[in-house]
């Protein structure tokens, strides 16, 4: 009885703890049916209505993805109420956070991606493959020479690949068609590229 007393009073003053608390609520409001538990410094994953242990390769892709952006976010910040930003980040890179997350939980994904964007005084990369995710996080802001935005598409040619200044403005559909309509204009497929 006293080792289960100590070992609670340890677990209620370890950091992982902190972090599996505030983890536990998103999970529950995104109704994602897990659960973390920190143990001895580390973490276990649990199935929130079974109580079964669950290992990482059980769990969905789209999960792994939002429980890694998670824990990301989560470091950022010296609080727990994560108002404070570590001062000794200078640069964030993010690549595709939207991928194999399902449409439920995309749009969480997408409003935390757009917080980060938000954090001054550091550079960030956020990369997507997806012109309406990218859209989505452009929404309303200008990418000109007295903002901190700026935008860019990487496109392939038959030359390879060169690094264009993306139109934040232009719509999926729009996007989309514009180079369905410029691959429409080939003769015959004998100029292809793989890409294309």
């Amino acid at each position: 009885e006293y080792f289960e007393k100590i070992a609670d009073l340890k677990e209620s003053k370890s950091n992982t703890k902190d972090f599996a608390d505030h983890l536990n609520g998103i999970l529950s409001m995104l109704e994602i049916n897990l659960r973390l538990k920190s143990k001895d410094a580390s973490y276990i994953i649990e199935h929130a209505k079974k109580d079964v242990v669950l290992k990482i390769d059980d769990i969905s892709e789209g999960e792994q993805n939002l429980l890694s952006l998670l824990y990301f976010y989560y470091e950022l910040f010296e609080d727990k109420g994560q108002k404070k930003f570590k001062n000794n980040i200078k640069v964030i890179i993010v690549d595709d956070p939207i991928s194999s997350v399902d449409d439920i939980n995309k749009m969480y994904v997408l409003e935390l991606i757009k917080k980060i964007i938000e954090i001054e005084h550091i550079q960030i990369f956020i990369f997507t493959h997806v012109w309406e995710d990218f859209c989505s996080l452009c929404y309303k802001k200008a990418d000109k020479d007295d903002t901190q935005f700026r935008f860019y598409e990487i496109k392939k040619d038959e030359n390879g690949s060169k690094i264009t200044t993306a139109k934040v403005n232009e719509t999926p559909y729009k996007h989309d068609f514009k180079e369905i309509y410029e691959f429409s204009k080939k003769k015959d497929s004998s100029g292809l590229t793989d890409c294309e």
